[in-house]
């Protein structure tokens, strides 16, 4: 007997074995087959008028962690899409496109555009950086955040010129877990912007100013669309292990990505990751064999890149960024170069400040993964002496460290993910909701082409080595002197 599939795009019922049922099934799951049904006088597939059809996809409420061979890595770009609508929300870039770069009065701006700002407040606390953040929030809820600097001469010392590499970078890229990044403005009337601005954040502001400043940078990032809190205050109300194992998995995902691209943050301590309180289905593929399908409350949103760089990698081919600022920071040593990249620094400085706050069964095993017994014994005894910069002093006993000896970055912990935690998965990862949405990013490595996850046109025609005209015409009479020789 044929059966058939309800495909949600035409709102039609087609044969399960034919080219647009495999394709369906392939998309969206095989979705209740009795809204359909087969009439065999016509040979065609109908709906069943007696059952309303569903016309969202379905997701399996049941989780398949199981290491299988039988997944396929290939993924259509159809078939799984980067940022659903629920996660990319409006996009800010676009609608303040237009506007000139070199104005700094930000607050009309953005009330000027369709986002009313109602309430204006710092974020700066006891920070050693020489900005200052403030949040914006709108009659929507939605937050902003504008983080303010001086434009420095030198432009080693420039904190923003360096993030708005970064971000640019990134916006590349369709990563559902970092902050949104809108635009950088430029202010040279200092005192002109400081009195629109509350006292006690414009106070702040004349207190990091130095003579070698020559006006404001105003960096601008979508912090979240509605009810957003940093992920040490969501960790230190203690919340139950799945919903730590959920946001835990989001991060180690975004580790995964950050170094295939060659992103390495060097800042991943836990006032610098935000969560969303957006619920929404989430699958995460870390490689071809191991799939996590699950729901969250929470969707992650890693922010402050002033201490990233980049390295070229296969996907990503020629963009490098080794952010001089770092060179220049006192007591802020990497514990390895800044011109590498492989992923170790942020794994072992972000699974070291999550265990300090709550611990799962899951997180247990991460850390166990990845990091030597006698770095996680370390970490008890001032391993950390500033939460974002492991390993700060070379007189520091812990030096041994600078090198990252034994640890394992997330992206190889994931290839070895034992079997037997993943056939428990289902017992501390909430199971998903077929209500919800679903984000569903794909990993480069198991993209079939450039453009399943970014639109970086060195990626997608890789741009060949130039050769100088002088070397070509020695290589030529080399060439000419040895053919003569023959």
């Amino acid at each position: 007997m044929s059966e058939c599939v309800f495909n949600p795009e035409t709102k039609r019922c087609v044969l399960k074995n034919g080219k647009v049922g495999q394709y369906v099934i392939k998309k969206y799951g095989y979705i209740d087959p009795n809204n359909c049904v087969y009439n065999t006088l016509t040979k065609k597939c109908t709906k069943n008028t007696k059952i309303s059809p569903k016309i969202s996809p379905k997701i399996s409420p049941k989780i398949s962690p199981k290491i299988s061979p039988k997944i396929s890595p290939k993924i259509s770009p159809q078939a799984i899409k980067h940022i659903t609508h629920l996660a990319a929300g409006v996009k800010l870039s676009h609608a303040l496109k237009h506007i000139s770069s070199n104005n700094c009065d930000i607050v009309n701006i953005l009330n000027n555009n369709g986002f009313k700002i109602i309430k204006i407040e710092s974020l700066t606390k006891n920070s050693a950086s020489q900005t200052v953040i403030i949040k914006l929030t709108t009659d929507k809820g939605l937050d902003i955040l504008a983080k303010i600097g001086y434009q420095m001469r030198n432009i080693q010392f420039d904190e923003l010129f360096a993030e708005n590499f970064i971000y640019k970078f990134l916006n590349k890229f369709n990563i559902p877990f970092v902050v949104e990044y809108i635009k950088q403005f430029t202010c040279p009337n200092i005192d002109n912007f400081l009195t629109k601005l509350p006292s006690g954040i414009a106070k702040k502001l004349r207190e990091i100013y130095t003579v070698d400043a020559r006006g404001f940078n105003i960096l601008l990032t979508k912090m979240c669309s509605d009810n957003c809190k940093t992920l040490h205050d969501l960790l230190i109300t203690k919340p139950d292990s799945k919903t730590i194992n959920a946001v835990l998995l989001q991060c180690m995902y975004a580790l995964v990505y950050f170094q295939e691209i060659g992103i390495q943050h060097n800042d991943l301590h836990m006032n610098n990751i935000f969560v969303e309180e957006n619920p929404s289905n989430i699958t995460l593929r870390f490689n071809d064999k191991i799939v996590f399908n699950f729901s969250s409350k929470y969707i992650v949103k890693i922010y402050d890149f002033d201490y990233a760089s980049v390295v070229p990698t296969r996907f990503n081919y020629n963009t490098f960024y080794p952010n001089g600022r770092i060179d220049y920071a006192a007591q802020r040593k990497l514990c390895l170069s800044n011109k590498s990249n492989h992923g170790r620094r942020d794994t072992a400085q972000f699974l070291l400040n999550f265990a300090g706050y709550n611990t799962t069964k899951l997180l247990e095993y991460l850390v166990g993964l990845c990091l030597p017994r006698d770095l996680i014994d370390a970490s008890n005894a001032n391993m950390l002496p500033h939460i974002g910069h492991p390993c700060e002093r070379k007189n520091s006993p812990h030096y041994r460290y600078d090198l990252f000896p034994k640890i394992d970055s997330a992206k190889i912990a994931m290839r070895y993910f034992h079997v037997d935690l993943t056939a428990n998965v289902e017992s501390y990862l909430p199971i998903p909701d077929k209500k919800l949405n679903l984000i569903s990013p794909i990993l480069p490595s198991l993209a079939q082409n450039c453009k399943e996850y970014t639109d970086m046109s060195e990626c997608i025609k890789p741009n060949k080595p130039t050769v100088s005209l002088e070397r070509r015409q020695k290589f030529i009479k080399a060439l000419i002197k040895a053919s003569k020789s023959l």
